[in-house]
C-alpha cells in the first residue's frame, strides 16, 4: 500500500476530526437528497427557460414596433450599477449579463426584457457622451434613470434627441 494512503487510514487525527466536524467535513451535512436536488435543478432550469422564452417574444414584438411598457426607475439603476461592477471586473465585456444575473438584480415583479431594452438604449446615450451633463463618473443623475424608465417608447430604438431634450427640458423646470 502507497505510503500516503496508509497514513490517512492510521492517521489518528483524522478520525478525531470527523467527530468534530471538522470543516473539511461540512459539505457533507449540507447536501440535498438526490431526488430533492433533482428537482431543484429541474425548476432552476425551467426558470431559465422560461425568462429567455418571454425575452425572445417581447423582442419580436419590439421588433415589430410594439410599445414597451414602462420599468421602475430603481431596477434601471439596479441594471446599470450591475453592468458597470461587471464592465471594470471583466474587462472588454462592457457589462455584458446574463439573464439569471438581471433577474437577481431587479425587484422580483421586474418586466426583465423591457428593463434591458431600456437599459440597452440608456447604455448607448451613454457610450455616446450624450448624457455627459447628467453623469457624475460612471453614476447618472437620477433625472437620467426616470425619464427611461417611463418615456413613451415604440420599437427597440429610443429617439436619442428627443431624450436629452425631455431632459434639458426637466433641468430648466426644477
Amino acid at each position: 500500500m502507497p505510503q500516503r494512503w496508509r497514513w490517512k487510514r492510521d492517521n489518528p487525527n483524522r478520525a478525531q476530526s470527523q467527530k468534530r466536524g471538522h470543516p473539511s467535513h461540512a459539505h457533507r451535512k449540507r447536501r440535498l437528497p438526490k431526488p430533492m436536488a433533482k428537482e431543484l435543478v429541474t425548476k432552476m432550469a425551467d426558470e431559465q427557460l422560461d425568462r429567455l422564452d418571454s425575452f425572445r417574444v417581447f423582442i419580436t414584438a419590439a421588433e415589430e414596433g410594439a410599445a414597451i411598457p414602462p420599468v421602475a426607475e430603481q431596477d434601471l439603476k439596479c441594471l446599470h450599477g450591475l453592468c458597470v461592477e461587471r464592465a471594470k471586473r471583466y474587462c472588454g465585456k462592457d457589462g455584458v449579463v446574463s439573464i439569471d444575473s438581471m433577474a437577481s438584480a431587479c425587484s422580483p415583479d421586474a418586466n426583465l426584457p423591457a428593463v434591458w431594452l431600456r437599459h440597452a438604449q440608456l447604455r448607448s446615450m451613454y457610450r455616446q457622451g450624450l448624457l455627459a451633463e447628467w453623469q457624475h463618473g460612471t453614476a447618472l443623475d437620477d433625472a437620467v434613470f426616470r425619464l427611461a424608465a417611463t418615456i413613451p417608447m415604440n420599437g427597440i430604438h429610443l429617439d436619442q434627441e428627443a431624450f436629452v431634450r425631455h431632459l434639458r427640458a426637466r433641468d430648466c423646470a426644477a
